[in-house]
């Protein structure tokens, strides 16, 4: 999967969309959205008097979800392809359920890391267990009833410390002990316990044109 590696803030200025790619800085005043610096470049753009057009929209709404969980372009399509199958449930939500299933993001909304950048990392290099078992592929999809916790090694890392120390909240289909450092999967994830405010149906409508 290709990565990027420019400067996140760059993303969310574009997208005007806090995108919490940098961890504990975008829950700081150090974020760039927080600072009201709008649009690329080093002075942003007046976005007053500029009207998005309707593919720009929904570009737009495609892309601050696909940022958002810092898939590449290929891999989040082949998501919408898979929701998209399943005629039973809804597009959506589908997409959203499988996104938020995604290991490397049950790890940061967990809150054992900050950002799901560095939960990806946490996972890639063998230091989350699911049900006692060692996993190392980020989109590993998990299941209700499902218990994630860390080796030793990932206990004992700063940045795990740290981010479970600060207390984040837990979304309400998942459960999390902090002294324990080990959670488990209540319930699938629904399009409202995103955390990140996404319109999914003008995501829909982009890769139905």
């Amino acid at each position: 999967m290709s990565r990027y590696i420019d400067a996140s803030c760059r993303k969310c200025r574009a997208l005007n969309t806090k995108l919490f790619l940098k961890g504990a800085r975008c829950s700081s005043n150090k974020c760039a959205i927080e600072r009201g610096k709008l649009g690329p470049g080093q002075h942003g753009v007046d976005q007053k008097f500029r009207k998005d057009s309707d593919y720009e929209l929904h570009l737009k709404e495609k892309q601050r979800l696909r940022f958002a969980y810092g898939l590449g372009e290929r891999q989040f399509r082949s998501y919408f392809e898979l929701a998209n199958s399943q005629k039973a449930i809804p597009t959506g939500g589908k997409l959203v359920e499988l996104l938020e299933r995604r290991l490397d993001n049950v790890v940061y909304r967990m809150g054992i890391q900050p950002g799901r950048k560095s939960a990806r990392q946490l996972v890639c290099h063998g230091n989350v267990l699911v049900n006692g078992h060692r996993v190392d592929i980020p989109s590993y999809q998990v299941k209700v009833g499902d218990v994630v916790s860390l080796t030793d090694t990932g206990k004992s890392m700063i940045g795990v410390q740290e981010s479970v120390a600060s207390k984040p909240a837990t979304p309400g289909w998942l459960s999390f002990n902090p002294d324990k450092l080990e959670g488990s999967v209540l319930a699938i994830p629904t399009a409202e316990q995103i955390g990140v405010p996404i319109n999914t149906r003008l995501v829909i409508e982009y890769y139905s044109k």
